[in-house]
């Protein structure tokens, strides 16, 4: 994810800090009903927007393992609320 991040970064001439602020910034603004098509949900909003920005095969299998191997570091335990 970080690789491709830095990929659209040096695309659009931006540090990475400000490529991932212009992301955040555009996923968090509100759609408003020009925006979207007669009867168009989320769903289809983000279909479209994610269309813009297609990620490889490659780049969602190297994803997957990343988080496969965080998933396993990850150690269950109780949570003592302090009766």
């Amino acid at each position: 994810v970080q690789s491709r991040l830095k990929e659209l970064a040096k695309a659009h001439g931006r540090s990475l800090a400000a490529e991932v602020r212009e992301i955040l910034t555009s996923a968090t603004q509100p759609v408003s009903k020009s925006a979207t098509s007669e009867g168009e949900n989320i769903a289809d909003i983000l279909l479209r927007e994610q269309a813009k920005h297609p990620i490889s095969d490659d780049v969602w299998e190297e994803f997957n393992r990343n988080l496969s191997d965080v998933r396993q570091s990850w150690k269950v335990r109780d949570v003592d609320f302090g009766k």
